[in-house]
């Protein structure tokens, strides 16, 4: 498989329902499909990354996520950073 480089681009499929609810609900953000994609493979990535490094799980091997630790919402208003 060829490395990813930065700049490359990328095309999704979406293949499903699931798949096009799933979107829709990070679509709430008032992201373009770009982000809300690009959010959700950093978080994915992030959580595979310490359980693959953490020897949690093996590297390579799915990794079950069961939940999420969230952080109580402060309050602030609603703005692109929020």
């Amino acid at each position: 498989m060829a490395a990813i480089q930065v700049g490359d681009r990328l095309s999704v499929r979406i293949t499903d329902d699931e798949m096009s609810d799933a979107l829709r609900i990070l679509m709430r953000r008032r992201w373009k499909v770009s982000d809300a994609v690009r959010e959700a493979v950093i978080v994915l990535a992030t959580i595979y990354g310490e359980a693959w490094e953490s020897g949690y799980y093996p590297p390579g091997f799915k990794v079950t996520i069961e939940g999420a630790t969230l952080k109580e919402y402060d309050g602030r208003a609603f703005t692109e950073d929020v």
